[in-house]
């Protein structure tokens, strides 16, 4: 994983560019967006109130901290495992509690999040000091990667033990080291990341050229040795590799000017460099290529593109306020402050109310449910009573009879006995009948019945133990009543609020 930093001030311009683009055409690239320490993930809006909270202190000039964090392609890398590793190095940083928007995007072959910074405590007021956070970077990236196993990144700042560390040729000039120390991927490294082992494993000038092609990048002679160059900026070779001088490549594939006269690649101008130091590119490779593994898997991830609201760190024009006291607060910022302050209290309201009416829906579903309990084993109660009535002269002595067998006995047994022998829970109704000289009681219809009755039985008594209890109806229906009064005082905290789009509205017309 590598870890790259910007800085600003525009938290507006880097929102619409983490967002849609630089251009703003391009909204599908995002994968998702999460908020810390906001009442919102809405890009626009985050930058608001990012702008109010950094408004509070008036020395910090640049209050946008800029994290892009890289994933191998070859990482199994998921939403969770972004989220994870972003937050454990904001942690790692110190900025747990600061505001924060990460955006995951999709644009490029490998997997990449971005996270919008506020360096000013939400509380406090008090800014955060990035000062050495790159060697804290990296501390905190070779830890996961070890403890994920993912592809360890060798780094300058820091190696965990049996980490590989970069050669003595692979070192970077005082200047090159400085960029590093203040945010920027020299040049020098981001050629370094994709070409050293295309300059290792080629056979010949046209497949090096060809590899190099590949990551958007060209081989120029240069004087009496050579330069990688991006179109934009360029980096001598044996700076890359310091196996792979011009004489070295030579003794390899052959004279290059004979290469070139055999339809090669043509001689051109090398970009001039100043003293000798490497320049900061305008496009970076990093963007365009993709990190080739060899034999040992090691390769380095390609780097997201900058913004253009975002400069990196040590480069910007924009001017320092000078070190001094306090000054007399602006009423318009005052009254932005405000306004934000309102329009998060709002949504913050509006959350809550979400939650609550999703509380009273369950609670209001669950006392449905007890309810329909309650009603379906009176019903099925009522019916077995209704069926007693055809069977037996006392259909209520012969329901407590019922039941007391079904209480010692269980259900099953109960019912099978009325099933079979009715008359063990009362006398039976019956209808005279004559025969010949005598009259008799026939009770062929009773016992016919009471088989359906024995079922109706069985029922009834399933019903009642899934029925709730009394005291269960009660506290469902207290826990509809609670829910409904808390969603009471969160409409009235609302409606002493302003109406939500009017301050929305207001807002945008303030900034």
């Amino acid at each position: 994983m590598i870890g790259k930093v910007m800085n600003g001030r525009g938290f507006g311009g880097l929102a619409r560019y983490l967002e849609s683009g630089k251009t703003g055409n391009h909204p599908e690239r995002v994968e998702w967006i999460e908020a810390r320490n906001l009442p919102t993930s809405d890009p626009r809006t985050a930058s608001l109130l990012m702008r109010a909270t950094a408004a509070q202190s008036d020395r910090v000039q640049k209050p946008v901290y800029h994290l892009a964090i890289s994933f191998d392609p070859a990482d199994p890398v998921d939403r969770t495992t972004m989220h994870q590793v972003a937050e454990r190095l904001l942690a790692d940083l110190g900025l747990q509690e600061y505001q924060a928007l990460m955006v995951a995007h999709r644009d490029t072959g490998h997997p990449h999040l971005h996270v919008m910074l506020n360096r000013v405590h939400p509380e406090t007021g008090r800014a955060w000091d990035p000062k050495n956070d790159y060697p804290q970077i990296e501390r905190s990236l070779r830890i996961q990667e070890r403890e994920l196993g993912f592809r360890e990144v060798p780094g300058h700042h820091h190696a965990l033990e049996g980490q590989e560390r970069p050669d003595r040729g692979d070192s970077l000039t005082t200047g090159q080291q400085r960029q590093r120390m203040n945010g920027q991927l020299p040049f020098v490294e981001q050629v370094r990341a994709v070409a050293v082992q295309e300059l290792r494993e080629s056979r010949s000038w046209a497949e090096l050229e060809q590899r190099l092609g590949a990551h958007g990048l060209k081989l120029l002679a240069s004087g009496r040795g050579m330069v990688i160059t991006d179109g934009h900026t360029q980096a001598k070779l044996s700076s890359i590799d310091r196996n792979a001088s011009r004489g070295k490549l030579e003794a390899r594939f052959g004279e290059y000017a004979q290469h070139r006269e055999l339809g090669g690649s043509g001689r051109a101008s090398a970009l001039k460099q100043e003293g000798g130091s490497v320049q900061q590119p305008a496009m970076e490779p990093g963007e365009r290529a993709r990190a080739r593994s060899d034999g040992a898997g090691r390769a380095t991830a390609p780097q997201p593109e900058t913004p253009p609201e975002t400069s990196a760190r040590g480069r910007s024009a924009e001017p320092q306020s000078p070190r001094s006291g306090s000054r007399q607060p602006d009423p318009g910022v005052e009254r932005l402050v405000r306004d934000l302050r309102a329009f998060e209290r709002i949504q913050a309201l509006e959350a809550s109310r979400a939650r609550v009416l999703e509380g009273l829906g369950e609670a209001e579903v669950k006392r449905a449910r007890l309810e329909q309990l309650e009603a379906n084993a009176k019903r099925l109660s009522a019916a077995f009573d209704s069926a007693l009535t055809t069977v037996y002269r006392d259909p209520e002595r012969a329901r407590a009879a019922y039941d007391r067998v079904a209480e010692s006995a269980g259900p099953e047994q109960a019912s099978r006995q009325m099933a079979e022998r009715p008359e063990h829970f009362g006398e039976l109704r019956s209808v005279e009948q004559r025969r010949f000289l005598f009259r008799t009681q026939d009770d062929s219809l009773a016992r016919e019945a009471a088989r359906g009755a024995a079922v109706e039985g069985r029922a009834a008594l399933e019903a009642r133990a899934h029925a709730p209890t009394a005291e269960a109806l009660a506290k469902a229906n207290e826990s509809v009543r609670l829910v409904q009064a808390r969603l009471e005082v969160v409409n009235g905290q609302l409606a002493k609020l302003p109406e939500r789009d009017r301050l929305l509205e207001r807002i945008g017309r303030q900034v």
